[in-house]
């Protein structure tokens, strides 16, 4: 209900602000001017239209792996995007024909990071809160609520429009700014009362963490009112390739796999850590592998083994989280392909 909440303000103010960047658009095309031309029009408007098409390809080849397990940041970016591309857009009205196009392709770039973003992280969430298996029927609510509030919001946009001139650049640009602030505020409160329960890097270090200091897992509530600013301090690479880990090591790298039942290999390089995944390795494998990493305290580069007495804290850890609420099930770890594969003879 919470997240519903600051879901419906922050889309009323996304609308007031959208009408407010679309009537500067239009007046930057040349709507309401006598020299303006129908196709000079149209031409601009599938320039920007392509251009935004171009950057949504190139985007989701290159951010689609590491859209699932920062979903709420995604989430937020998708917004400060957005808000940024309206911005831009109301400010280029008041420049010539040639910079105002490239401010407007800029904005429909923009638009596209928020686009890819926003969208695979809505699905994300959609997922979360359908919780019986009801996935379709929560997203069609949040649809039907999103565009309720979207109504009512450009409503409000267009009365705001009639009664601010679009030639008053000050007064536009100030209840601009009020709306994007409160839009933020919103979409900042929204992603901080979800609640996951499953790891992701940062989720799984802050709970890993405390645990390795103190023996106790935080709050879920309290773990994730901190993940969507923080970075996470520790590197990690998942499915690295094996060149990553030679420089590394001191014995035949065909030695890292010691252990039949755990498909991979913990590498420290100093100042971070690479895991090298074999065929067949499973997300609760990758998970301990992250527990591995925080745990380890000697420093130096090589070979972190999996000791018996890890793998006790380990145990001790997995429990402790799931009587904590978490899932220890299918953490989310950004994971690249690389796999080392066994060779029948």
């Amino acid at each position: 209900l919470e997240y519903q909440t600051w879901d419906t303000f922050q889309a009323l103010c996304s609308s007031v602000t959208g009408t407010l960047s679309t009537r500067a658009v239009l007046q930057g095309f040349g709507v309401g001017q006598a020299e303006a031309t129908l196709l000079s029009g149209t031409l601009s408007w599938v320039l920007r239209d392509c251009t935004g098409m171009i950057a949504r390809l190139v985007l989701a080849a290159h951010m689609a792996s590491d859209l699932d397990n920062d979903n709420k940041r995604w989430r937020l970016v998708a917004d400060v995007t957005n808000d940024l591309a309206m911005m831009i857009e109301i400010f280029s009205a008041c420049l010539p024909e040639g910079l105002f196009m490239i401010c407007v392709c800029i904005a429909s770039i923009l638009r596209a990071v928020c686009g890819v973003s926003g969208g695979s992280s809505r699905a994300s969430l959609t997922q979360h809160f359908a919780t019986r298996r009801n996935t379709a029927d929560v997203s069609a609510k949040d649809g039907s609520q999103e565009t309720a509030a979207s109504f009512i919001g450009m409503w409000f946009g267009m009365l705001v429009a009639y009664l601010v001139p679009a030639t008053s650049l000050l007064a536009t640009s100030a209840i601009f700014l009020f709306f994007t602030a409160a839009h933020l505020y919103c979409n900042y409160k929204a992603v901080c009362s979800v609640c996951l329960r499953h790891f992701n890097q940062v989720r799984a270090h802050l709970c890993m963490s405390q645990f390795v200091a103190q023996g106790t897992i935080p709050s879920c509530s309290w773990v994730n009112r901190r993940d969507v600013l923080l970075r996470c301090p520790l590197s990690v690479t998942f499915g690295a390739q094996l060149s990553d880990a030679l420089p590394h090591l001191a014995k035949d790298p065909l030695s890292l796999f010691e252990s039949p039942t755990h498909h991979f290999a913990v590498v420290s390089t100093g100042s971070s850590f690479v895991v090298i995944l074999r065929d067949g390795c499973t997300s609760d494998q990758m998970l301990l592998a992250y527990f591995m990493c925080v745990s380890h305290k000697t420093g130096g580069t090589g070979l972190v083994r999996l000791t018996p007495n890890i793998l006790k804290h380990y145990e001790e850890f997995t429990k402790a989280a799931e009587e904590g609420g978490y899932n220890c099930a299918n953490p989310q770890f950004r994971v690249r392909d690389w796999r080392v594969m066994p060779i029948s003879a």
